[in-house]
């Protein structure tokens, strides 16, 4: 199932209010507290933020990559977020976060993970993707940008 058809409007917060990374990943999960396949929210966050204490998932450019490999979730959940204003992550580059794709998977299979980050990666690869998800204004708006940069795969 494309990337794009597992996120639902309630996944994806525009205009995030959040002052640091720990913050971030807070309102990330939250947006997934409904999605089917999370079995365990406090679970799920501790993971998250475990996996950014070993190594920053600020990828660069103002974008971030959390993910977690976890029995926190059933089946692949995801969440997409812009931030109000920038958020500090550590990132490769030292740019601050504008935009966070948060990953979760359940634990196993590690060909699996790494299809699964590369073909969310290569979506947000597609030309104009990141800024145009960045400037939307709507979780609606945000699933059409990416459901079109998939198809462009």
């Amino acid at each position: 199932m494309p990337f794009a058809d597992r996120l639902a409007s309630s996944q994806i917060g525009v205009g995030l209010q959040a002052i640091t990374r720990d913050h971030a990943l807070e309102r990330l999960v939250g947006l997934v507290s409904q999605a089917p396949g999370l079995l365990d929210h406090d679970r799920l966050l501790a993971d998250l933020s475990a996996r950014e204490r070993r190594m920053s998932t600020g990828v660069g450019e103002g974008l971030a990559l959390p993910h977690a490999w976890t029995p926190a979730v059933a089946a692949p959940v995801f969440a997409v977020g812009t931030f109000a204003s920038p958020v500090d992550w550590n990132a490769l580059d030292d740019a601050p976060v504008a935009l966070a794709v948060m990953v979760a998977g359940p634990d196993g299979d590690p060909r699996a993970r790494v299809r699964l980050l590369a073909h969310v990666s290569r979506v947000l690869s597609t030309e104009g993707t990141q800024e145009r998800l960045i400037r939307s204004s709507s979780g609606d708006e945000m699933v059409e940008i990416l459901t079109e940069a998939e198809r462009g795969l």
